[in-house]
């Protein structure tokens, strides 16, 4: 009875440690996927693509700027080592390039986001949809995500704001960057 007992022990801790090796596999390739999608020249902070994997399978989510560049970012993410299959679910977006410029103007021109004006991955992405703005991405306070809203709705002409900022903790940001 005893080594029975062991056997099913010994059996569910390996599959914890398959299943922590298999979930720190798929982060390492979201990682993977992000940064290619990031390093693409045609993305830009007008444009906000995520990633979810599991066990190889990549599910895509977001906006980007223009007709035909959703199954550009999905050739880019096929092409990725390890990657088994994509689910792409990134919408095109047209609206008005005055419109998503004096948007990004208004928030990185704000004391408060200027030092991020040069970072590869801002925290705020500017997405036009018709008239309307959503705003995407990841800041480190509800101050700064307010802050955004405020400011593209003070400075542009926007129909409306869907504020979809993430805020996350300190060290969750520092661990991505």
């Amino acid at each position: 009875m005893k080594s029975i007992i062991l056997v099913c022990l010994g059996l569910v801790f390996n599959l914890s440690l398959f299943a922590q090796e298999s979930k720190d596999a798929d982060e390492a390739l979201a990682d993977k996927v992000i940064s290619n999608i990031h390093g693409w020249v045609l993305y830009g902070v007008n444009d906000y693509v995520t990633a979810e994997v599991s066990n190889g399978n990549v599910l895509l989510k977001g906006w980007v700027h223009g007709p035909g560049l959703a199954r550009k970012v999905e050739k880019i993410v096929k092409r990725t080592e390890g990657v088994q299959t994509v689910d792409n679910q990134v919408q095109e977006t047209f609206g008005s390039d005055e419109l998503v410029i004096g948007a990004v103007r208004a928030i990185y021109r704000d004391q408060m986001f200027a030092k991020y004006f040069y970072d590869v991955e801002p925290p705020v992405h500017v997405i036009v949809m018709n008239n309307k703005l959503i705003l995407a991405g990841n800041v480190l306070s509800s101050v700064e995500r307010n802050r955004a809203e405020f400011l593209v709705g003070f400075y542009t002409s926007a129909g409306g704001i869907d504020n979809q900022l993430n805020v996350v903790s300190h060290e969750l940001a520092d661990l991505e960057n």
